[in-house]
């Protein structure tokens, strides 16, 4: 009896197609089973000039460039003086770096008092713009340095931060008076800065 067969069916059967057999040719080559071959060193140097090569270089130079072009920590800084007014803000440059050197384990928050307002001396780097006073840490004032321990260790890792970058300037409670990382002997400046933390960005 004929059986009725799709023709597509029927022009795929191995005994329909011209030359066909029912099984393997045994005159053909056989496929090789070997590993494919290693890609030529010519090869590989074109591969590597393909356009997402340049863009994965350029993020890996991104992740290990300096700190400072790295997003800023995470830090709240208030501009605010004693007399709860607006303390001027440190140009964006500046603001960046005191984050990066002020990033403490701990710290959160920090009220800068004075940059270039109040009462500093004609050559004074708050005149420039290059230094900011530090009168509050986590909202605990800084004149609480020999009597808050927590306020204390606070000030502390910020000073010892703030010298491992070689700060221009780092005056604090303590008698803590550091000069390009070096310390400074000098007892008005000592007491000058027993209730808050000097800081000139780095020359």
């Amino acid at each position: 009896m004929f059986e009725e067969r799709d023709p597509q069916e029927m022009s795929n059967s191995p005994t329909q197609r011209p030359g066909a057999t029912a099984g393997p040719n045994p005159n053909l080559p056989r496929p090789s089973t070997a590993p494919p071959a290693s890609i030529p060193p010519k090869a590989g140097k074109m591969a590597s000039k393909r356009p997402i090569g340049p863009r994965i270089v350029d993020m890996t130079k991104q992740v290990f460039m300096p700190s400072r072009i790295q997003p800023p920590p995470d830090i709240a800084i208030e501009y605010m003086d004693s007399n709860g007014k607006a303390a001027p803000r440190l140009k964006h440059e500046v603001e960046r770096e005191f984050l990066d050197d002020v990033a403490v384990p701990g710290i959160n928050s920090i009220r800068i008092g004075y940059t270039t307002n109040g009462r500093h001396s004609p050559n004074s780097n708050h005149r420039r713009g290059l230094a900011a006073d530090i009168d509050s840490i986590n909202g605990k004032p800084v004149n609480t340095y020999n009597k808050d321990p927590e306020v204390k260790a606070w000030v502390d890792a910020i000073v010892s931060r703030f010298n491992n970058r070689r700060d221009h300037e780092v005056y604090a409670p303590g008698r803590q008076l550091y000069r390009d990382g070096r310390p400074v002997d000098n007892a008005t400046l000592a007491s000058q800065h027993q209730d808050h933390i000097h800081w000139t960005r780095r020359r």
